[in-house]
């Protein structure tokens, strides 16, 4: 269900102005600690049942995940603008390739969440923004 983590990631590798893609083990300040930015954070954040088809005979559920776009900017670090506009590119460019994006034959095109699930960080320069994305699936059962 989780494998299309490795996807996502390797599909955001090439962006432009984009330092590296990462898993993202906690969001908080450590998880991007060390690291060269702006770079991608991504991690899956659950799933939910969207569909079950016939007697049990196969489910459609919907894995979460979240892209966090990691920008420095100490420029004017009061306002927050500078950070901000750095973000504004990236995280274009994130919902240019993953919006419909079908990461396998296994999966369904990605889809944007109505509501970012987190909420935006911003602190001393850094921001964090998440993008959230939803990746449907259909898994049938084995015969018996």
């Amino acid at each position: 269900m989780m494998e299309a983590e490795q996807l996502i990631r390797a599909r955001l590798q090439n962006l432009t102005g984009v330092e590296g893609v990462h898993g993202l083990p906690a969001l908080n300040t450590d998880s991007v600690a060390g690291k060269k930015l702006p770079a991608l954070f991504v991690a899956p954040i659950g799933y939910h049942v969207a569909q079950v088809m016939g007697q049990q005979q196969a489910v459609q559920i919907v894995t979460e995940y979240i892209v966090v776009v990691a920008v420095r900017n100490v420029t004017d670090t009061r306002d927050g603008h500078a950070s901000r506009h750095d973000s504004s590119s990236i995280s274009t460019q994130v919902v240019e390739h993953l919006l419909g994006w079908q990461p396998s034959a296994l999966y369904q095109p990605m889809r944007m969440m109505e509501k970012p699930p987190i909420k935006l960080f911003q602190e001393d320069g850094l921001l964090l923004l998440t993008l959230g994305f939803e990746c449907p699936q259909i898994i049938n059962r084995l015969a018996d």
